[in-house]
């Protein structure tokens, strides 16, 4: 990303809002992550796991990584002051 592009935050976050999706029996969380102002990358992992499989997916794709599903397969959870909720539209 070049230098000079406009920021989605002022410095360092993880957007208040993941998605859920399942595949092969598990749940896995989406998350998108903010470094100095910028879109750093998009973290997988399977929830309640915490040696589990986990992929970055920045400037280089995992290998490893898992296919996405498509987006209707995908609920959206926002972080709250009592934790994550679905997101009911």
């Amino acid at each position: 990303m070049p230098a000079d592009a406009p920021r989605a935050v002022p410095g360092d976050a993880r957007f208040p809002v993941t998605g859920r999706f399942e595949d092969d029996g598990r749940t896995y969380a989406v998350s998108l992550h903010v470094t100095e102002g910028a879109l750093e990358y998009l973290e997988v992992h399977p929830l309640g796991d915490d040696e589990g499989t986990w992929v970055y997916l920045g400037n280089e794709a995992d290998d490893a990584a898992i296919a996405l599903p498509d987006a209707e397969r995908v609920e959206l959870w926002v972080e709250t002051d009592q934790g994550a909720e679905r997101f009911e539209a």
